[in-house]
Formats: C-alpha cells, structure tokens, sequence
C-alpha cells in the first residue's frame, strides 16, 4: 500500500524507498548482487552489493550536485571501518541522471 500524506502526495520516506528499490532492480539487470537493503536509513548504508568487490552504497532520491556528493562519499570513507577491499558509493539525482554514482 503506497503512503500518502493528507494532501495526497507521497511521503519523503516512500519516495527514498521507491528510489532504492529502483536503485537495485537496475544494478541487478547489470548482473549484480544485492544482498541487503536498509530500510529507513537505519545504518551508515542504504544497500550493500557486489560485482567484481563488495560495494556500500548510500543513496539519495532528492537532488545533490556532485560537489556535495563527492564530499559525502569521501566523508563516509572516513567514518566508517570499511576493510580496503571494500568501496563506498554515494548515488543522487542529478538534472540530466537519474543515478549519479560517486
């Protein structure tokens, strides 16, 4: 059932659902794996997957520059004790893409 708030448009927090889920149903068409999805942005990451490594990835539906983005992708490099064989991706809406990745 899709929330709604009182004046009938979608809450912040289904439209970050919606998002991630978009997120991941496109990595795995590209032959990821997803192994795990945080729903309300309870932890440091939203989902977790691999390819070729193990890849953490915070996501945000509401539009960033990439400036910010990159910043926060280096910010959450440092905060969290990630082993090096694992990356961070920082994913957000831009004008011209739908999934930005840093």
């Amino acid at each position: 059932m899709k929330k709604k708030s009182r004046r009938g448009k979608h809450s912040r927090s289904y439209l970050g659902s919606q998002y991630e889920l978009g997120y991941k149903r496109v990595l795995e068409r590209d032959g990821w794996h997803v192994s795990a999805r945080q729903a309300g942005s309870k932890g440091a990451f939203d989902l977790v997957g691999w390819k070729y490594g193990c890849w953490h990835m915070q996501l945000k539906s509401g539009r960033a520059s990439c400036r910010l983005a990159y910043a926060r992708s280096a910010q959450l490099r440092t905060d969290t004790a990630l082993p090096s064989t694992c990356g961070v991706l920082y994913v957000h809406r831009t004008k011209r893409k739908e999934y930005c990745e840093h």
